[in-house]
């Protein structure tokens, strides 16, 4: 077979699957006594199909064990009808799960019809940091804290690294992470404005409740960093912020 033909054939294939409409099957493939041709082709595509919704599951197990299988399942459907994957990689696949379901919330809605997009964002934004690359460590001198570099008279620049997140949420999700969504009971999120950092450390992924002018300074944050605050409430949480990964520093002011 020539390559031109060869590759017409992989593409028919390709959209077959990805858009299910297997038009044209008798064409490429060829039928049996037991499965036409077009129902050959259905068992790659609903496998594919099937796959997909799997990694939603396993990507968003708190949203899944909240809803019920039912109604994620008709979420994850209506994601992956919207949004086909696109990328060779399976985990940028879920990457706009959260806003899908932001737009698709009622427009006449009550505020727990912002809970499914609330915690999509969040299951997200830890996924995201549990991948990110590390930050590059500071070089200070052998033997001394970096905290007390940074929090000193060095006038470290300070920055959030590629490993943090910061979110603001309409529920406050504390009590729901705490517990295991396999094998426990999960309560309703609190609908509570939950600014919040997901942050991973030591290959950790936690996430950090913020108070709300620290959250608003973080947002604020520049990438080329910032000499740290002496104003309160940021002095006051920076010692926290940088055991917990959330603020990095990247060395002294030019």
């Amino acid at each position: 077979m020539a390559d031109s033909a060869l590759s017409a054939w992989q593409a028919w294939l390709q959209r077959a699957v990805l858009t299910g409409d297997a038009t044209g099957a008798e064409a490429a493939v060829r039928g049996g006594n037991r499965l036409t041709a077009g129902e050959r082709v259905a068992i790659y595509a609903n496998g594919y199909r099937l796959r997909l919704l799997e990694c939603l599951e396993r990507e968003y197990p708190l949203l899944r064990r909240l809803a019920g299988p039912t109604a994620f399942g008709l979420f994850a459907r209506g994601y992956l009808e919207a949004h086909p994957s696109r990328s060779w990689t399976l985990h940028s696949f879920g990457a706009e799960f959260a806003d899908y379901l932001a737009n698709a919330r009622p427009a006449n809605g009550d505020a727990l019809s912002q809970l499914p997009a609330a915690l999509a964002r969040l299951e997200r934004a830890q996924a995201e940091v549990a991948r990110a690359p590390a930050p590059a460590r500071p070089s200070t001198d052998a033997g001394a804290p970096v905290l007390m570099e940074v929090l000193g008279s060095t006038l470290s620049r300070l920055v959030c690294p590629p490993t943090v997140r910061l979110l603001r949420l309409p529920f406050d999700c504390s009590a729901l992470l705490a517990l295991d969504p396999a094998t426990q009971a999960l309560p309703l999120p609190i609908l509570s404005d939950w600014p919040v950092a997901v942050a991973r450390k030591d290959w950790q992924v936690r996430c950090h409740p913020l108070p709300l002018p620290v959250f608003e300074w973080l947002v604020a944050l520049p990438a080329s960093g910032q000499v740290p605050p002496r104003e309160e409430p940021v002095a006051t949480w920076l010692p926290t912020g940088l055991a917990s990964g959330i603020v990095h520093p990247l060395g002294p002011m030019a």
